[in-house]
């Protein structure tokens, strides 16, 4: 029996094991470019909130500014009164109770908020209705007359919600036990000026 010489050749097998290497090589390179794509897009949207809301912070805090100077002033108006005019300052604060109904925008969310005279301020519950709840509140206020300032931001509000909180304000006026002021006040849109 003749013998041939054992020679076997594995360069189509390196070729195979190299071609797959190279296939979980460009794999996983996709994978890590679409997760740095994704992370960066996250991080940009993440900074540009965190400068929005920064931007929203310090318009905040001007305007809280702007109104510390306005109370400051008319603190120091009111320090200033003399005779029938501080008579007639006293009688204002204690006979009239001053009522606000807020409507902003902060973010994407609507928020109704109350603010009474004594800087007490109320955000309305999800469980009761609107009308119900200012009605509640305005029972609470102690004096006779009241006078009811409805404050929105125009596009924190839907059109149908103003006409019908404004219809219910006014109505209220006329059939509420206490004699009410009404008063409406448009502010400007959320980063506009006056």
């Amino acid at each position: 029996m003749k013998r041939f010489p054992l020679f076997i050749d594995l360069t189509p097998l390196l070729d195979v094991i190299l071609i797959l290497l190279f296939m979980v090589l460009v794999t996983s390179g996709a994978k890590v470019s679409s997760e740095k794509a994704a992370h960066a897009k996250a991080q940009a949207q993440s900074e540009a909130k965190l400068q929005t809301l920064q931007q929203q912070r310090e318009a905040l805090e001007n305007t809280l500014v702007q109104k510390d100077l306005k109370l400051q002033a008319l603190e120091a108006k009111a320090g200033a009164l003399t005779g029938p005019e501080e008579t007639w300052y006293h009688v204002y604060s204690q006979r009239l109770g001053k009522v606000e109904l807020r409507f902003s925008k902060e973010g994407a969310q609507q928020s109704v908020r109350l603010l009474l005279a004594g800087g007490e301020v109320m955000a309305k519950p999800a469980t009761i209705s609107l009308e119900e709840w200012v009605q509640k509140a305005l029972a609470k206020v102690p004096q006779e007359v009241i006078i009811l300032t409805f404050r929105y931001q125009d596009d924190a509000i839907y059109w149908r919600d103003y006409t019908r909180t404004r219809d219910f304000l006014i109505e209220l006026t006329h059939r509420f036990s206490k004699k009410i002021i009404y008063e409406e006040v448009q502010e400007p849109r959320a980063g506009q000026g006056p």
